[in-house]
């Protein structure tokens, strides 16, 4: 079976979740693959999560079959799980991936997209979409405000993104909780960040596409430090992470923000060109667990 990528949301989590745009990159630091239980022992030493079997439920209803009563498969994954690296997108996209492919369907990436939207929600309670397209195009996805994915380009002359995963365990369900209750008790403020953001959003991805242009690259960074703010607002963001945003700004950075839910997780950071490993060991003694350079480039590597 195939493998496929995680992916990094670069900025408008939270806030696509109720309809504005957002910008997603296929990551390649680690894949996910699926294989068919070599034999039973194998099936039963794995702990299956339940929600596993309703989500491969899900995909097998999608491409008409019948619904199965056990989890046929062992997950091969070096995407580390809980960081907001797209585990959850990439396994949805493989399990629809292994029900067309039981089903004897060819489908078209819209039609794989929407219906690993829909498995991803067994995990999250609501999907946008973005996170599954990025991972099946291997392409820096924008998700517009009217729910279009459109693919984009990164044409910046900065070649990395340094990545740092906090300490702890990231708390994906209540950060969602945090930024559900600001919308509802806070909702004029809400829609003031909200449309900063959407604006944000559609500013970041025509600077990803710009070439030598003068200042671009410090502009993005710019944007993604005061996305991080306004999440730190909605109340996602947490002390170790901001604590990572602080020591990579300090160490030379163009820009740094939280990675996905929040509440622990991961930063990802902008360096200058050449000053990767500045960035990397001031966010080492913030207390990172983890961190690693990637590479953007044409195959989305990763160095660490």
């Amino acid at each position: 079976m195939p493998e496929f990528c995680g992916k990094l949301t670069l900025c408008g989590e939270h806030f696509v979740l109720f309809g504005a745009p957002a910008v997603a990159l296929p990551w390649s630091g680690g894949t996910l693959r699926l294989r068919a239980h070599r034999e039973q022992q194998e099936c039963i030493d794995q702990k299956i999560d339940p929600r596993l079997l309703e989500a491969w439920n899900v995909a097998l209803g999608l491409a008409g079959l019948p619904a199965a009563a056990t989890f046929p498969f062992v997950i091969d994954s070096t995407i580390p799980v809980g960081a907001g690296f797209g585990s959850s997108a990439a396994l949805s996209v493989a399990l629809v991936a292994a029900s067309t492919q039981q089903a004897g369907k060819a489908v078209s990436d819209v039609e794989n997209i929407a219906a690993s939207t829909q498995v991803e929600a067994v995990f999250h309670g609501r999907s946008s979409g973005l996170d599954p397209a990025a991972v099946l195009l291997r392409r820096p996805v924008l998700r517009e405000a009217g729910g279009s994915l459109k693919p984009l380009s990164w044409r910046l002359s900065c070649p990395d993104i340094v990545l740092a995963m906090a300490a702890g365990e990231r708390q994906t369900a209540e950060a969602v909780e945090r930024s559900r209750s600001f919308a509802s008790t806070r909702s004029g403020r809400f829609h003031e960040l909200m449309d900063e953001a959407g604006a944000l959003v559609l500013e970041a991805a025509s600077l990803m596409e710009c070439a030598e242009v003068p200042g671009t690259e410090e502009r993005l960074g710019v944007l993604l430090t005061r996305n991080h703010a306004m999440l730190w607002e909605l109340g996602v963001s947490s002390d170790a992470l901001d604590r990572l945003v602080d020591a990579a700004l300090s160490g030379g950075a163009m820009g740094a923000k939280l990675c996905g839910a929040g509440l622990g997780g991961a930063v990802l950071a902008l360096p200058r060109p050449g000053e990767s490993g500045k960035v990397e060991e001031a966010m080492k003694r913030a207390g990172a667990k983890r961190v690693m350079t990637w590479h953007v480039s044409d195959t989305w590597g990763i160095r660490e």
